[in-house]
């Protein structure tokens, strides 16, 4: 199964990532609860109030952060794309 992030609104999807070169394949469309960035990004404030800041991280907050920093970047990449693309919207 190959995974790749998209988006759905007002019915079309439009996909945030590159799918591999495939010709033809079945696809299973999987719509996630949470609707905004910001909601994919509420549990990972609870976890960054927990840290302690200025103190040396311990190897669970060093995954912690992996994984932040996983999750977020293609987000980023999104968002670096809009700016370097004057003709995006």
């Amino acid at each position: 199964m190959i995974t790749v992030r998209g988006l759905y609104e007002d019915g079309k999807i439009k996909l945030l990532e590159a799918p591999p070169d495939i010709a033809r394949a079945q696809v299973a469309i999987v719509f996630l609860e949470s609707e905004t960035v910001a909601d994919l990004l509420a549990s990972y404030a609870a976890m960054g109030e927990a840290f302690e800041w200025g103190e040396p991280m311990d190897e669970e907050g060093a995954r912690t952060l992996v994984a932040v920093h996983e999750e977020l970047a293609p987000y980023r990449a999104e968002v670096n794309r809009g700016h370097l693309d004057p003709d995006s919207e």
